[in-house]
Formats: C-alpha cells, structure tokens, sequence
C-alpha cells in the first residue's frame, strides 16, 4: 500500500512538473542550434563538477548561466508559438529545463 502511494505520489510531481515546463529559447533561432548550444553548456559544466550529489547543484547553475550568456532565455511554454519545435526536460537524466526553437527550412 505505502508503495502504491509513493508511485502515485512521484507521478503527480512528474505531472506537476510537467506543466510548469520551462525551456531555454532564443527568437530566430533554430532548434538544433538551441540543442547543440545545450550540449555544449553541460559538457563544459562537466569539466568543472565533480559527480557527487553537491555538485549536481553547480551543474545546473553553471548551465543557466552559459545558456544566458549564449543569449538565451527561459520561458514557459505559454509564451511559445505554437510552430515552435520543443523538447521536454528529462528529469530522469537531471535536465531541469526543456530547449525550444524554430524549424528552419532548407
């Protein structure tokens, strides 16, 4: 029983999670530049954090600041268009914020 409510209750966290998604976006930019610009902010947190549970804390820090610095923002996803291609944080993995952009035809 206590184990049923503890699913229950990590589900409703994922929900609510959920629909207070975040995501770092950029007008005019394109969603694959937005991903590799992401990449490259958590690979370059990973050279200066250690992977203890204290550094987790750092990680995200330093990545919010590279993503401003890169010049991007974080919005909901209220303020999105809706032909704006996004991709949903993946709490499994410790991504605390989704990447969002535009689909730019070639």
């Amino acid at each position: 029983m206590l184990r049923l409510f503890l699913v229950t209750a990590c589900l409703g966290f994922v929900s609510f999670l959920a629909g207070c998604s975040q995501y770092w976006h950029q007008e005019g930019v394109a969603f694959e530049q937005c991903r590799q610009d992401y990449r490259d902010c958590k690979a370059e947190a990973d050279q200066y954090a250690d992977c203890n549970a204290s550094s987790n804390s750092y990680k995200v820090k330093f990545e919010k600041n590279c993503m401003k610095e890169k010049g991007y923002r974080l919005v909901t996803e209220g303020s999105l268009s809706f032909k704006t291609r996004r991709r949903d944080a993946d709490i499994l993995y410790g991504e605390k914020h989704g990447i969002a952009g535009s689909i730019i035809q070639e």
